[in-house]
């Protein structure tokens, strides 16, 4: 299957690019996600917010939320590592 890389927006860090980097496969009609959110993930995360919001998710919004959290924590590590300098 062929597949084409797309990015949300350029990133700002070496680690923040492999969280950006999103692997989209031709023929299918799932979102573009990043390669570190994996089937599995993607489904506990459904299930978790679903029951938090108390109405059903869909893939973009776990995918969304998973992306706002992987950002959160490069920021925390980003500051983390300016903190050590």
């Amino acid at each position: 299957m062929k597949q084409t890389k797309h990015r949300t927006r350029p990133p700002t860090t070496h680690t923040e690019a492999s969280l950006s980097t999103a692997v989209v496969e031709a023929g299918t009609n799932r979102p573009p996600r990043p390669a570190w959110i994996s089937d599995a993930l993607l489904t506990s995360t459904i299930e978790l917010w679903s029951r938090a919001y108390g109405h059903p998710l869909g893939e973009n919004d776990a995918i969304e939320i998973l992306e706002n959290v992987g950002r959160l924590a490069e920021a925390l590590l980003d500051a983390k590592r300016r903190m050590r300098k």
